[in-house]
């Protein structure tokens, strides 16, 4: 795993479309998203709607291999956790759980990568995008 400070601009890459959580992401809550033709970079973020915060960010590059992890809290990102070898398949099942210290990542069922919290209220997530 690499961990450096974030310059990256995020903004700029494809993102799914907008979810909302009525009531808030909670610890135990798995996000399944059927991934097909991954040939571009995309990036999924939990988003704290009235704070603007970025619990949990994620960055698949399929060019590379890479998926990056990072957050955005008090107008800053946090530190890039870089892992490759994901898998190279167009299409797939990207699984997304939570508990009360971590984030876990699955690819058609099997573990790929985790992040901690770096925010302590990521049951108040209400956005998916």
């Amino acid at each position: 795993m690499i961990c450096e400070k974030s310059e990256r601009d995020y903004s700029q890459l494809p993102t799914f479309k907008v979810i909302k959580i009525a009531n808030g992401l909670r610890y135990g809550n798995t996000i399944t998203v059927n991934v097909t033709n991954s040939s571009t970079a995309f990036t999924i973020s939990f988003i704290i709607k009235e704070t603007k915060t970025i619990p949990f960010l994620i960055q698949f590059d399929p060019k590379t291999k890479v998926v990056r992890r990072n957050s955005f809290i008090d107008n800053n990102y946090g530190h890039d956790e870089a892992y490759g070898g994901f898998p190279n398949d167009d299409n797939y099942f990207l699984t997304i759980t939570l508990d009360e210290n971590k984030f876990y990542l699955k690819v058609d069922g099997e573990e790929f990568a985790s992040f901690d919290h770096r925010h302590r209220a990521v049951n108040e997530i209400n956005v998916i995008r």
